[in-house]
């Protein structure tokens, strides 16, 4: 079974930058083979800026697509298949000794290798801005960044938590262009509005409404990548009034602008 040292993946690698003892680079798949069952020397991150493949782990697979954020803990066991020509990830490897010395614990479950939180894709897109622009100010800055996605916090529903709350992150997920209001939510999970209002924030981390933009936002990434479509159809097929609407939201949440998130 093939080992991967710091740095190495099965693409090839460039525009590398080490801090504190952390990697970044951009990772290029063309025309790569499907992969042998392998594992890596330290945990990452992958973000998906182009293509895709298909991600199996014992038991789990997952078809990436552009703006899928993955993590691999060190020793995790995967192989890699079906690269999409011209695959293009930006990856994070972190350092132990980094890790050690900010006293930061990041783990997530089997099955939960591809984080669907919203904030953490922001985050990276944050990343990859910087790391793609440097300065003076990039390295305090980029560390900065790193901090907050390691102590950013997966909102797990435990058994203990109340039944509409997984409920209303199906709808959510479901109907996710759709416009309600919440007294019309209240009645498809058969719950008290002030009981949505009250909680949320509690089992989401935001507000309903911060939770809709940045779930009808993460959507956008995709198709800002994947079409050409221009940003009024993708702001009103996301469900946004108009285009600069959904440019302020998109910049509020990423940093950064449509146009150019989509020449990255």
């Amino acid at each position: 079974m093939k080992y991967l040292t710091k740095g190495k993946y099965l693409g090839s690698t460039n525009d590398k930058l080490e801090l504190e003892g952390n990697l970044m680079m951009i990772t290029s798949y063309w025309n790569c083979p499907d992969s042998d069952w392998h594992y890596h020397e330290n945990s990452f991150f992958t973000f998906v800026l182009n293509g895709g493949c298909q991600e199996i782990r014992k038991g789990h697979t997952h078809e990436t697509r552009p703006g899928d954020l993955l993590y691999f803990e060190k020793g995790i066991i995967h192989k890699n298949s079906n690269y999409t020509e011209y695959s293009r990830n930006f990856n994070l490897e972190l350092s132990d000794k980094w890790l050690t010395d900010y006293d930061i614990q990041f783990q997530t479950g089997p099955a939960d290798f591809a984080l669907r939180k919203c904030d953490f894709k922001f985050l990276f897109i944050r990343l990859h801005d910087e790391f793609l622009n440097q300065d003076s100010a990039s390295a305090v800055s980029m560390n900065n960044i790193l901090l907050q996605i390691m102590g950013n916090k997966i909102h797990e529903i435990s058994s203990g938590t109340p039944s509409w709350v997984p409920k209303i992150k199906e709808f959510l997920y479901d109907n996710w262009a759709a416009n309600f209001s919440l007294k019309e939510l209240a009645a498809v999970l058969d719950v008290h509005p002030v009981t949505i209002s009250k909680n949320f924030t509690r089992y989401f981390g935001c507000t309903l409404g911060e939770f809709i933009r940045k779930y009808r936002i993460e959507k956008a990434l995709y198709m800002i990548r994947t079409t050409h479509l221009h940003l009024t159809d993708i702001a009103f097929t996301c469900g946004f009034a108009d285009q600069s609407h959904f440019i302020r939201t998109f910049k509020k949440y990423t940093g950064t602008l449509p146009l150019h998130y989509r020449k990255i």
